[in-house]
């Protein structure tokens, strides 16, 4: 049976390549991840940072403008032998191994959030301590947050479905002992809750629910105390998911994303619909899936995915901004006009976005609604000659010939091989009856294209 490499780790899978895949993409993505490495490792040197595998991921998104600010996952790193070596001959802490950092004369606080661990360094009751966690990260994926207590004897985990662990017989964590009017529970939560209380309160998360039924549970008995200013409102039990009864979920979301990373769609969607038959509403695969769909070129399909994304998660930019995309790309402009509207006013910073509704505009004949909308993205980019080139057609399209001369003119001095740029001004030129200076602009921009010129 033939074999290929697959375009990261060189490790054999089955079936071979035709020869233009293996030159066309895969070599094609194993240098782009080369390059965000090596253009990531050098920003963070030049600018001090500490150089690790999150901060180059972190770096390659707003270094990736091919990619709409995708950038690189620290898998495709590693799984690129010339990208990870780059990557482990640069991070911060192999050429700082033996230095000592000089003590900061830094006066502490009056108030800190947290307590200092210093008394447990060399004491001996250390482990006497109780200790508080918790996390809000499942509420990316619409599940509940997780908080716990644990001491020396016991283990508390507030979920939806609590657990409650003997640590001395049972260190395992094997069989749970929870039952709700358990002291050892009650206590727990008034810890908890205690905690709380003194920490400011959480921004609401897309997880939240209805108050009206939150006053409703509490009114049934079934939301104490130790729900008052939660991540959610509702912790305990939380109205959301348990991330224990989702871990096939995260399962087959790894593997979807790393599948997609790898250029492998097929086993990437594969792994997403099998999401959607555990969980139809799981928006990050309905998102994940109509950007797969869109990179495939099914743009209706993508824009369907998206849509029910966004009907999940109204305040999803990323999903509304790609939602917009695939609606542009199958001539649905009214609704690519909604949707990118609707992206920008929950994230305004978006540069592509920007373009994208001024090109939608100028579509749908609204050339000063576009020109808002470039003058907008050159206030984020004021170098951007494609925002320059934009505004000037928006310009045009709108009868202000005037001004769009005076901004071709100026970027034409500062672009003088940029042929799109004298073409839109011998537009101008034509549109304000200036003749001379409409036919020289246009000859510049044939000689630039490569036009020859016709004999006489």
């Amino acid at each position: 049976m033939l074999s290929k490499s697959n375009p990261e780790n060189g490790s054999d899978t089955p079936h071979d390549p035709h020869p233009w895949l293996e030159e066309k993409v895969y070599a094609r993505l194993r240098q782009r991840t080369i390059d965000l490495v090596k253009r990531s490792v050098d920003a963070l040197s030049l600018d001090k940072q500490r150089i690790s595998l999150a901060t180059i991921v972190a770096r390659s998104k707003d270094l990736d403008t091919e990619g709409n600010g995708k950038g690189i996952s620290e898998s495709a790193i590693l799984d690129n032998q010339e990208a990870r070596d780059y990557y482990e001959h640069h991070r911060t802490w192999q050429g700082n191994r033996k230095r000592r950092a000089k003590p900061l004369a830094v006066t502490s606080p009056a108030q800190l959030d947290g307590a200092s661990l210093k008394p447990y360094f060399a004491s001996a009751n250390s482990a006497q301590r109780t200790a508080f966690a918790e996390t809000d990260y499942p509420l990316r994926f619409g599940w509940a947050p997780l908080r716990s207590v644990r001491t020396p004897e016991f283990k508390f985990i507030e979920a939806p479905r609590p657990e409650l662990y003997s640590l001395q017989s049972d260190p395992g964590e094997v069989t749970n002992l929870y039952q709700p009017w358990d002291p050892k529970v009650q206590k727990f939560r008034s810890m908890l809750a205690d905690l709380r209380s003194k920490l400011p309160p959480p921004t609401p998360s897309s997880g939240t629910v209805g108050q009206g039924t939150v006053n409703e549970l509490r009114a049934l008995g079934y939301l104490g105390p130790s729900d008052a200013g939660s991540s959610t409102n509702v912790p305990e039990p939380s109205l959301l998911p348990d991330p224990k009864d989702k871990i096939e979920e995260q399962n087959l979301l790894h593997r979807a994303m790393i599948a997609s990373e790898d250029n492998r769609p097929a086993e990437a969607r594969t792994a997403l619909e099998k999401v959607l038959q555990l969980d139809p509403k799981s928006p990050t695969a309905l998102l994940q899936l109509g950007e797969l769909e869109f990179q495939s070129g099914e743009y209706t399909k993508a824009a369907e995915h998206l849509g029910r994304a966004r009907e999940i998660r109204p305040d999803d930019a990323t999903a509304a901004y790609y939602q917009g995309q695939a609606l542009e790309k199958i001539g649905n402009l009214p609704a690519a006009r909604d949707a990118l509207e609707a992206s920008l006013k929950l994230s305004p910073g978006q540069f592509p976005a920007r373009l994208l509704l001024g090109e939608v505009y100028l579509r749908l004949k609204d050339g000063k609604a576009a020109e808002d909308q470039f003058e907008a993205a050159l206030l984020l980019q004021p170098n951007s000659v494609e925002a320059k080139l934009d505004l000037a057609r928006a310009l045009i399209a709108s009868g202000n010939y005037a001004d769009a001369v005076q901004q071709l003119e100026s970027l034409t001095k500062s672009q003088p091989k940029n042929a799109e740029g004298f073409e839109l001004l011998s537009q101008a030129y034509s549109a304000l009856g200036k003749k001379t200076e409409a036919k020289v602009a246009e000859s510049r921009a044939k000689q630039l294209r490569g036009v020859p010129k016709k004999l006489h």
